[in-house]
């Protein structure tokens, strides 16, 4: 993810390597977009989610879900459970930057 995202010299990517570590992250950093795996060591992308959605500093953030789960139950529960969009991998890493873009550009201009 970070190198597809490296052709975008304008943006600052941040990783973390578990949702306990990444919602810490968010919550210091305040992010334009937070992309997350639905399963995640910890605390999964499911529970992040939902803690952003109750940090008013956080809670507009545009949140992705990422998971190789193409199940409509699965994208189901990861919208109520407050993402934004659901992306299913593979992603198709040339055109990563545009369709972030994109969502950024829906989700408020940034």
């Amino acid at each position: 993810m970070q190198e597809a995202l490296r052709q975008r010299p304008d943006w600052r990517v941040l990783h973390a390597g578990d949702g306990r570590s990444g919602l810490a992250l968010a919550q210091t950093q305040k992010p334009d977009v937070v992309l997350t795996d639905i399963n995640l060591p910890g605390l999964s992308g499911m529970d992040v989610v939902k803690a952003l959605r109750t940090d008013a500093a956080l809670a507009g953030t545009l949140c992705i879900a990422l998971s190789a789960d193409a199940t409509p139950g699965q994208i189901d529960r990861a919208m109520q459970a407050g993402f934004d969009d659901y992306w299913t991998k593979p992603l198709d890493v040339l055109e990563l930057g545009g369709r972030l873009a994109d969502a950024l550009s829906r989700h408020g201009g940034r």
